[in-house]
């Protein structure tokens, strides 16, 4: 038994035949929609999160600072898209790309590198999070939502 952002996950172990049981997964109160939605393949981090492109976007610039990025490309919001660019000591690429999903929801993609860098990823993603909070904007509450 494991608890996990907020999430409560009972698994049972395959038997002797090699069939494996069911995952039991119960909800210690938050959804994934509730608490944002992260995944990490293939080399990208992808996000999702309950904000207007343009305040995200904002949020991400606002988030290379105290991480020691300064953006090297930028491509402000327009009706679809936004991106914004860096690069590490080493000279590894850092790719943020936005996509705006509707007028409240926006995807997230962290490119790092060829072969992607899951934990600095989550580092950078964290930090967008942190800044959005620093703005006013908490990514897990739908607007409307709050009673």
């Amino acid at each position: 038994m494991v608890a996990l952002g907020g999430v409560l996950v009972l698994g049972i172990v395959p038997g002797p035949a090699g069939c494996a049981a069911p995952v039991i997964v119960a909800s210690a109160g938050l959804t994934v929609a509730q608490y944002g939605a992260t995944s990490y393949l293939n080399g990208r981090l992808d996000a999702a999160r309950r904000v207007p492109l343009e305040t995200v976007y904002k949020a991400a610039l606002d988030a290379m600072a105290p991480l020691g990025f300064e953006p090297t490309d930028t491509t402000e919001p327009d009706e679809n898209d936004a991106y914004l660019a860096t690069r590490q000591l080493d000279g590894t690429s850092i790719a943020i790309r936005f996509t705006r999903v509707s007028s409240q929801v926006c995807k997230v993609e962290i490119r790092i590198g060829v072969f992607g860098d899951q934990t600095l990823s989550r580092l950078i993603m964290s930090n967008i999070d942190n800044q959005l909070v620093a703005l006013g904007v908490d990514p897990n509450v739908i607007k409307g939502s709050e009673e």
